[in-house]
């Protein structure tokens, strides 16, 4: 019973920091920033920005609850402000690809008429 625990609980881990990093939307950033470079540069600094990616998870692994303590933030407060944050980005995406379709119909409009 405990093992079943224990591997849906990995599961559920390795799924969210998937989700979290995002490796496949990242691949078309990094392979544009290092098109012109050698292979073994382009290596290079794939493991370069792993092992820094890493460090900066673990770091704020063990020291996160103490910097968010040392500001007097609960985890909820945090909950709410990533809550608030996602929905004004969501807010924001929605009002802006409509206000491009309002324009481009605009600018369509005036140079067809």
């Amino acid at each position: 019973m405990m093992a079943t625990d224990e591997v849906s609980l990995l599961g559920t881990f390795a799924a969210t920091l998937f989700a979290l990093l995002n490796p496949l939307g990242m691949l078309p950033v990094f392979i544009g920033y290092t098109a012109g470079m050698r292979s073994g540069v382009q290596r290079w600094l794939a493991i370069f920005v792993s092992i820094t990616v890493l460090g900066l998870m673990l770091l704020f692994l063990f020291a996160g609850t103490a910097l968010l303590h040392f500001f007097g933030i609960t985890l909820d407060a945090f909950r709410i402000a990533g809550g608030i944050l996602l929905l004004l980005i969501g807010i924001r995406t929605v009002a802006h690809d409509a206000a491009n379709k309002a324009k481009d119909l605009t600018v369509a409009s005036e140079v067809g008429g």
